[in-house]
């Protein structure tokens, strides 16, 4: 089976701004440069957009992940403290670790995951030590009138400069292949990616 999606989109529902900013100012201004680019609509896997009433979601979301050529993940603290996210995560780290042990891509390669950073982390995982991340926690607004300022402005014009090198990372994309499909989202392990919530980090008390 082909690709049905160039990207998928994985991002945490909470604080509920970040995942408005998500399915608004990033969404439409990131699919815009896209288009332009492209010339064409891209397909993008968006749960807000791509799930429609009456389906199941979990089965929509691992057919998104399995039939995507990269990720997009708006990684944030709640993010790695979310089991939906880090299973999603895991799915496409999962990807990249098989692509690397087929000598399917290399250190050339512009890759299949992209993370964006949208807040303070308390700890990265080991995992994501040596991937390149994107900081956007600047442009994390959604207040109605901020399409009107400078800051949008530079967002934007941040945006058209990264969509370019997620182009060529769709262009440059492997084979589908069924070998690293995911059979069972809630099966996938998750112990070395997910954090526990600080307030329930034990942290020894100075005597």
């Amino acid at each position: 089976m082909d690709y049905q999606y160039d990207i998928f989109i994985s991002y945490p529902r909470k604080p509920s701004y970040v995942g408005d900013w998500v399915c608004g100012n990033f969404f439409n201004t990131f699919n815009d440069s896209l288009d332009n680019l492209i010339g064409g609509e891209p397909r993008i896997f968006l749960d807000k957009s791509s799930i429609t009433n009456g389906q199941e979601w979990q089965t929509r979301i691992l057919d998104g992940l399995n039939y995507s050529k990269c990720m997009i993940a708006i990684i944030s603290q709640r993010y790695l403290t979310s089991e939906n996210c880090c299973r999603e995560l895991a799915v496409f780290l999962n990807r990249l670790s098989y692509l690397k042990q087929k000598q399917l891509i290399d250190a050339n390669h512009p890759g299949i995951f992209f993370p964006i950073l949208v807040g303070d982390i308390y700890k990265m995982p080991t995992e994501l030590n040596n991937i390149q991340f994107e900081n956007f926690s600047n442009y994390v607004h959604t207040a109605h009138d901020y399409i009107n300022t400078i800051q949008y402005v530079n967002f934007e014009k941040e945006i058209r400069a990264w969509s370019k090198i997620i182009l060529n990372a769709i262009l440059s994309s492997p084979d589908c292949d069924p070998d690293w499909n995911c059979q069972d989202l809630t099966q996938e392990p998750i112990s070395h990616i997910i954090q526990q919530p600080l307030n329930k980090i034990s942290i020894p008390r100075l005597s």
